[in-house]
This record gives structure tokens, C-alpha cells and sequence, in this order.
């Protein structure tokens, strides 16, 4: 299923995705308790999102985490009577209806923490202005799918947990690995995730095939980061575009509902089908 959520804004850091899953987190948390539905850790961990916003007019501003890690990094702004949109897609009904419920509630979306992330050396605050639900966008009938990424896949080896990516259309780098590689282990990381909601392994094989995909260096935070190494941000690779995925329909719901690949809570694996 999937939740639309407009919003107000006028600014958007590039590195927005840590705190927007901290959002995500805390309206479902006020949503449960309001609606008097027990809360689930399983619905916490399999869900993905992406946040959609006009990205032609930025520039470069102080972004202060924490009152005290401070980048000079990219800030969008967004035009006047133009607006932001959240999805977020989970498999999980009852927890898309608790999260809804709490951006309801509240209305105000505190971006900056209570002031511990300054933009530009001010406080963002985000205004919901509509909210739908979305009751199974598109149908996976097939043992086939095509997808295009809404936002950036990542994947990581087993043994090293470098990131690792198929061949692209960018060409060679260090991180790229054969396409069969990239399936396998794409297939050992969604086979745990399908066990982690059904308890059973997938009923078929998951396997990926590229179609047309680029390389792509997304800025990310987080604060345990923060703490742990002292430094702002961290690098991580992955993939945009358009892949196929051949599986079990039903498996395949599953997995681009709730995200493909790693860091779907942190928004990223979020895709969609390809429009031909």
C-alpha cells in the first residue's frame, strides 16, 4: 500500500532523508497510541519512502546537525504554491494508517529537531496540507516485473559490506560487480526480508536483470554515524533506473512495497513500475 502526504515547505536540504524516517517513525508512534493499536517492531522495519520536490532552484548553505556538525552543502528551494510530496509504501495497512493519523494529528512537521538541525541558520517546519491513502497502486500479476526507481537501490557485499553495484550505462568503477553477483546477493538479502514478514522464504527465485541504470553518490547522515566517527556525512553508492525483477508475484508485491535492497527505513529501494 501506499501513503501520499502533501506538504508545505520552502526548503530541502540535500541530506534529508535521516530526518524525514525519524518523522515517519514518530507520527506512526502518535498514530498507534491514538488509534489504540498495539504497536508492531515488524511493520518499523519493512517499509521505504521517498520524498518528490522540484529540485531546479538551490544553493549552497550552512546545514547544522546536532547544534554542532555543520556542512556547507547543497539546499533546494521550493518555488511559491508549489509543494512536496512523501510517499511512503509499506505492506503493512495498519501501519500506513497510523502514520497518517499522526501527521493528522500534528500538522506542523518539525524538520529541525526542536532546532538541533538549522538550515541556512533557521528552523524548517513542514505544514501537511492533504493525506490519501493509496490502496495497492499497481497489481504484480507476473512472474516478471519492470520497475524504475523512485528513489536510489543500495546493496552491499556479504563479506566486506562495501557497496556493490551492477554494470551501468556510467561505465566501469570500482564498486561494480558482474550482474549475476548483483542478483545473488540482491536475492540473499530479499529472501531475508521476505522471511522477516512471512516467515517462509521465497516461493520462487528472486532474480534481478539491469535495463538502463546509473550510478549514483547519495549524501547521507545518521547520529550514531556522528558520534562514532566525528564526521557529518557519510558516501553511499548505489543505482537508478530501470531493472527487472522475476520472482513469485506475491514475493515480488512484497519486496517493492516494503523496499528493495538496504536502508529501505532511510529512505531508499522505493520504485515503481517502469512506463514504457
Amino acid at each position: 500500500m501506499l501513503l501520499k502526504l502533501t506538504l508545505t515547505a520552502t526548503e530541502v536540504p540535500v541530506i534529508f532523508r535521516n530526518r524525514i524516517a525519524e518523522i515517519i517513525k514518530s507520527a506512526a508512534e502518535t498514530g498507534y497510541e491514538s488509534l489504540g493499536m498495539g504497536l508492531t517492531d515488524k511493520s518499523f522495519k519493512f517499509f521505504t519512502f521517498n520524498l518528490a520536490f522540484s529540485r531546479d532552484r538551490f544553493k549552497k548553505e550552512p546545514i547544522v546537525f546536532d547544534n554542532s556538525f555543520e556542512v556547507f552543502d547543497t539546499v533546494f528551494h521550493i518555488p511559491e504554491n508549489k509543494f512536496i510530496t512523501l510517499y511512503i509504501s509499506s505492506p503493512y495497512e495498519k501501519f500506513l494508517q497510523a502514520v497518517q493519523h499522526g501527521f493528522e494529528k500534528k500538522k506542523d512537521i518539525d524538520f529541525s529537531r526542536g532546532g538541533q538541525i538549522l538550515v541556512g541558520g533557521k528552523k524548517l517546519t513542514y505544514m501537511l496540507e492533504n493525506s490519501k491513502l493509496l490502496n495497492k497502486p499497481f497489481t504484480i500479476e507476473g512472474s516478471c516485473v519492470t520497475l524504475h526507481t523512485h528513489s536510489p537501490v543500495l546493496l552491499e557485499s556479504l563479506n566486506s559490506k562495501k557497496p556493490i553495484i551492477p554494470p551501468v550505462e556510467d561505465g566501469y568503477c570500482e564498486l561494480e560487480v558482474s550482474e549475476k553477483e548483483y542478483s545473488d546477493r540482491l536475492a540473499e538479502i530479499s529472501s531475508m526480508r521476505i522471511f522477516g514478514m512471512t516467515g517462509k522464504y521465497p516461493q520462487e527465485p528472486i532474480v534481478f536483470k539491469s535495463v538502463r541504470l546509473r550510478k549514483t553518490v547519495i549524501k547521507h547522515t545518521l547520529d550514531k554515524f556522528r558520534e562514532k566517527t566525528g564526521k557529518s556525512l557519510m558516501m553511499l553508492t548505489g543505482i537508478t533506473g530501470t531493472f527487472e525483477l522475476a520472482g513469485h508475484p506475491d514475493d515480488l508485491s512484497l519486496l517493492v512495497e516494503s523496499g528493495i535492497g538496504i536502508r529501505t527505513t532511510q529512505g531508499f529501494g522505493m520504485a515503481g513500475p517502469s512506463k514504457p
